[in-house]
């Protein structure tokens, strides 16, 4: 239901309500675009505080929900920044098609071209 809502009105701030302890369903919630996951058992002031926030553009979730999404997040693997760029060849790939396309060897040039560009600022 979530995941409809969310494509036939797209921007609707949703807020899921999921049985208690259902894991699962967190994680379900949260890829169908809720804004937010909450426990059918919560009490009504956190049901008015959670409606609220998500209505505000928060994201929102309930302490269970908020316990499970974090264990997900420590069990994942880390990020790269740059995951294609890991190979030194690569790397050394990827500079020389900038210098190609710049028209320069030299770094110094390149380094103003950059800044001359408004990219990065002086020292």
């Amino acid at each position: 239901m979530t995941r409809e809502v969310a494509s036939r009105v797209p921007g609707t701030a949703i807020l899921a309500l999921t049985p208690p302890g259902d894991g699962e369903l967190v994680v379900a919630a949260m890829l169908a675009s809720a804004r937010g996951v909450l426990s059918r058992s919560a009490g009504h002031d956190d049901l008015v505080r959670f409606i609220r926030g998500v209505a505000a553009g928060a994201v929102v979730f309930g302490e269970r929900a908020a316990d499970r999404l974090y264990g997900l997040l420590a069990a994942s693997q880390p990020m790269r920044a740059f995951p294609r760029l890991t190979a030194p060849k690569t790397v050394r790939n990827v500079v020389s098609s900038i210098h190609a396309k710049a028209g320069t060897d030299d770094r110094e040039v390149l380094l103003a071209q950059a800044r001359d560009a408004g990219l990065g600022h002086h020292s």
